[in-house]
């Protein structure tokens, strides 16, 4: 959380809300713990400038004004992040929690969006709670340099991307699908609604293995599958990591049973993140909207 980032696509995060409700990702109840930001809270919570505890989210609205005096990166390249370089700084908002969690009021952000509106930045929201982001757009046109995210994790959580065709206002429409837990068909979703999928508006696509103790292994036919998918329609691709889990040889520590057709038979070595590294088919992916990218795309209710 702060004016740096290692998160590799974007140059800064800003929590203006911390904590979740839960979702596929966290339910402790039930034993899910696969959220970094749960966990983390989990064990800061109650302290200086975290909430009591993940389950009950707390909005810092003061943490907007000294953002806001960033500097403006447009025009400055990033040696570490190349694929930023010309672009406005790029903030993540919110890494902490889920912008659109029920338990708080769903205009908590809306006071906010006039001074986010003037800076130079990029804001890049993300939500699992798609149908709420939904309804905010609709009451509350979004400000082009906001960027309406969704995060989907396998194909049962892939309907949610559906929900950005009707968002209102806002700028390039974004999908993450980390951690990837199973094939997506991007290209197969929304079937029924005059052929429109999500890759008919999607104007980046985000794909990641899970990081952390308890990673599950992220096969590289569903990693592959969603590259070919944007490829095919137009979309900027971004492969962040392959987790804990890359691809190996003869020996590794665990093996994908084969299945359906996209499951060959895999072996994979958990080797830690750092060194399982980004690389995909030999290369890293790093496709980003370009600067000329940045304004508000038409709405589905324009294109049906």
């Amino acid at each position: 959380m702060g004016i740096q980032t290692d998160i590799e696509w974007a140059d800064s995060t800003l929590n203006l809300q911390m904590g979740c409700d839960g979702c596929e990702l966290w339910n402790p109840k039930s034993g899910v713990n696969h959220c970094y930001a749960g966990t983390l809270t989990e064990r800061y919570g109650g302290r200086k400038g975290w909430p009591d505890s993940f389950d009950k989210p707390t909005v810092f609205a003061e943490r907007l004004s000294p953002a806001l005096r960033w500097t403006d990166l447009t025009g400055r390249n990033r040696p570490n992040k190349p694929w930023l370089n010309g672009l406005p700084r790029i903030i993540f908002l919110n890494d902490m929690g889920d912008t659109f969690t029920e338990s708080l009021p769903l205009d908590w952000l809306a006071p906010m969006l006039p001074e986010i509106s003037r800076s130079p930045h990029q804001w890049l929201i993300l939500t699992k709670r798609a149908s709420r982001l939904r309804v905010f757009s609709h009451q509350y046109s979004l400000p082009a340099n906001v960027w309406p995210g969704v995060s989907v994790t396998s194909e049962a959580t892939a309907k949610r991307a559906m929900v950005l065709v009707d968002i209102i206002g806002g700028g390039p429409r974004w999908l993450s699908v980390e951690p990837l837990l199973s094939e997506v068909r991007l290209d197969l979703v929304g079937e029924g609604r005059n052929t429109i999928t999500p890759l008919n508006y999607l104007q980046l696509v985000i794909v990641g293995g899970e990081s952390g103790s308890g990673a599950r292994p992220m096969h590289p036919a569903w990693v592959r599958s969603l590259r070919d998918q944007t490829i095919a329609a137009g979309v900027p691709f971004f492969f962040k990591q392959w987790g804990e889990w890359c691809p190996a040889g003869s020996v590794g520590q665990y093996c994908f049973n084969p299945g359906a057709s996209i499951h060959s038979l895999v072996t994979m070595n958990r080797v830690g993140k750092k060194k399982a590294g980004r690389l995909l088919d030999g290369r890293e992916w790093s496709e980003f909207p370009a600067a000329a990218q940045h304004e508000a795309p038409r709405t589905g209710r324009e294109e049906v």
